[in-house]
């Protein structure tokens, strides 16, 4: 597949009326040129949701064809300085608020026709926190609070859709309470690039970055409980031998179930002024992280990874962009195929970017592209795929009014 902090919150229940227009005609799609995608999340081939930004602010829209129309869903009598949205299912999204004279969460689960106010122990979304539905029912949170090169993470669980929520009862690797911060909390560095990973019932994986350090390690570094941090195992997963004189940034695990999980990690070399990416390295678990398997490294063009560009869409389907082309395997890493598209990617001395990539499955797929270098005069293009990344079609922006 991400720093939050703690806010209050108004405690009345508000219902908002969601979409624009009505009537017995159906809404005619209109294509919006106000527009600029910034995020896009599809459930599957058909269900999804982007956040975008025009004139009057942010905007949430939904769509249930695919991208081909979009009805804006936006609650429109809440204040617009919004910290950021979290898209738990095809009918249920977060967004947080905070401005000088309000700050809660807003939450639908019937796609945005109505919104209601929810009181919850946690605060605004960035990429460094999540909200993850695994169903209608169940979800967790992890809300981080981020400063001096430290990140400190609580995790809370809600059994009733989100209305509700409690902190997990966990014991941190290395717990440090100090002023704000509960014996619940994980103290993580982000200038080290630490990351950590929850699968329930119990299973917590963190994983050490090594940025910070002078020289590579030549392993990753991992510490991993099955009793929600009641005991603790460190491991070290030896880099492959021609990459022991490498530095390794392993990204969050991702968990499919709770014994089966990947573990994406980063290899690069570094000096004072940069840093040269050189694979990406993927290990898989089946016993619920205590024991690791490396999988066959995907090797990258010099500066043309980053993370973003890698999705981890099953257990076995992963695509990873590489300036202009996609490797792609569907047996988890143990073999890769490249893909070119018949679009530009942003290859060398392009000014296009790929923003956002997002796969449903091994054939559907949606990007943004921005070019201009994300230039505010430039343009953002959203495009889909159903034949697993060979042909890209733009979508419009089409709004249903």
């Amino acid at each position: 597949m991400t720093c939050k902090v703690l806010i209050s919150f108004l405690s009345s229940s508000i219902l908002l009326g969601g979409c624009a227009g009505s009537g017995s005609l159906p809404p005619t799609p209109v294509q919006e040129a106000n527009l600029r995608i910034c995020d896009i999340h599809m459930f599957d081939a058909r269900h999804g949701w982007v956040e975008a930004s025009g004139p009057a602010g942010p905007e949430v829209l939904r769509t249930t064809n695919g991208g081909r129309s979009w009805m804006n869903v936006t609650p429109e009598s809440f204040p617009r300085d919004w910290f950021g949205c979290e898209f738990a299912t095809e009918s249920t999204a977060w967004i947080s608020i905070h401005t000088n004279a309000w700050a809660g969460l807003l939450m639908t689960r019937d796609g945005g026709n109505s919104w209601r106010q929810v009181i919850a122990p946690f605060g605004y979304f960035t990429e460094a926190s999540a909200v993850h539905f695994y169903n209608d029912r169940f979800g967790v949170a992890d809300s981080a609070d981020g400063g001096l090169g430290s990140s400190y993470d609580t995790f809370y669980e809600t059994q009733n859709g989100g209305r509700t929520w409690e902190a997990l009862d966990v014991t941190p690797r290395y717990p440090e309470p100090g002023p704000g911060v509960t014996p619940r909390t994980f103290h993580l560095s982000n200038i080290c690039g630490d990351r950590l990973s929850y699968y329930p019932p119990g299973t917590f994986v963190i994983a050490n970055g090594e940025s910070g350090d002078e020289k590579p390690l030549g392993s990753v570094q991992l510490s991993v409980s099955a009793n929600s941090g009641k005991s603790w195992r460190d491991l070290q997963l030896p880099l492959p031998a021609e990459s022991r004189g490498d530095w390794a940034a392993p990204q969050s695990p991702v968990f499919f179930s709770l014994r089966d999980g990947i573990l994406p990690v980063e290899v690069f070399t570094q000096d004072a002024h940069s840093r040269t990416f050189l694979a990406l390295l993927f290990y898989r678990t089946s016993d619920g992280g205590k024991t690791w398997t490396a999988r066959q490294p995907v090797m990258v063009s010099p500066f043309g990874l980053v993370y973003c560009d890698c999705d981890i869409v099953s257990l076995n389907n992963i695509v990873v962009r590489d300036r202009g082309i996609f490797h792609v395997t569907h047996d988890g890493a143990k073999s890769w195929r490249t893909v070119t598209p018949n679009i530009d990617l942003g290859a060398e001395g392009s000014k296009r970017d790929l923003a956002r990539l997002d796969f449903v499955d091994p054939l559907h797929g949606w990007l943004i592209i921005s070019d201009l270098t994300f230039s505010r005069d430039g343009n953002v293009i959203l495009y889909q795929t159903s034949d697993g990344g060979k042909t890209w079609a733009e979508l419009p922006l089409k709004i249903q009014r």
